[in-house]
């Protein structure tokens, strides 16, 4: 999917990091989230970064 974005001219994503880890139920924890992050720099997005602070 990130291909296609990128290839119509989308260079953003978002990112959600869990202020609590029990709620991100693995999928958007802190490991995560940097591992997301650095593979998709290497792609060439840039990322914001969404902190909820439930």
């Amino acid at each position: 999917m990130l291909k296609i974005l990128k290839k119509h001219g989308v260079n953003y994503i978002r990112l959600r990091l869990w202020y609590n880890p029990v709620q991100a139920n693995g999928y958007n924890d802190l490991s995560n989230t940097i591992a997301v992050a650095k593979r998709e720099k290497t792609r060439g997005f840039k990322f914001l970064l969404r902190y909820p602070l439930l």
